[in-house]
């Protein structure tokens, strides 16, 4: 969810996929290749059959346009911890190749030695509840928002925050990203 922040469009985040349940928006996501999402462990809920989830690709809105592509597989981390959220995440893997363009494309990854610094201005982007409780959420949606160091984020979080999670906000609200 984005918290503030402004409509976008998807040509601008080409990476951004919405994941659906049922055909309804359930997480978001980021195409990491022709073949792979990267998502959140929590999104996918044991119980359910994977026939139930699908990818919304290239489109600006959640519920409408762009691509369904179905889900041949997903790894969640041998790790994640449902209680933690320790080891959040999710590689999906498409059942179809994606197709590249202008509304489909893999997002750029740091490398695993790069630094990323306290402050440096990061753009989050999804679909989900808005500060606004009646302002539309079916369009995309991005906020900039700062790194914040992991010992800050522990203090305020009362350490509920682990070595595998990334803080970033503004520590007086308004502006945030929450999944």
């Amino acid at each position: 969810m984005i918290v503030g922040g402004h409509e976008t469009i998807i040509e601008k985040h080409p990476w951004q996929v919405a994941l659906l349940f049922r055909s309804k928006h359930s997480c978001g996501g980021s195409i990491i290749s022709e073949t792979f999402v990267l998502s959140a462990a929590h999104c996918f809920v044991s119980s359910r059959s994977l026939s139930d989830y699908q990818l919304r690709v290239g489109s600006s809105y959640h519920a409408k346009g762009g691509e369904i592509v179905k889900i041949k597989r997903v790894f969640i981390h041998k790790k994640y911890d449902t209680e933690s959220y320790d080891y959040d995440f999710a590689l999906i893997f498409l059942a179809k190749s994606l197709k590249f363009g202008n509304k489909i494309r893999p997002i750029a990854l740091i490398r695993s030695n790069q630094k990323i610094w306290d402050g440096t201005k990061s753009i989050v982007t999804g679909w989900g509840l808005t500060k606004n409780p009646f302002a539309p959420n079916d369009k995309l949606r991005k906020a900039s928002v700062p790194i914040v160091s992991q010992e800050l984020c522990k203090k305020v979080y009362a350490g509920g925050i682990t070595d595998r999670m990334i803080c970033a906000g503004h520590l007086h609200g308004g502006i945030d990203a929450c999944d």
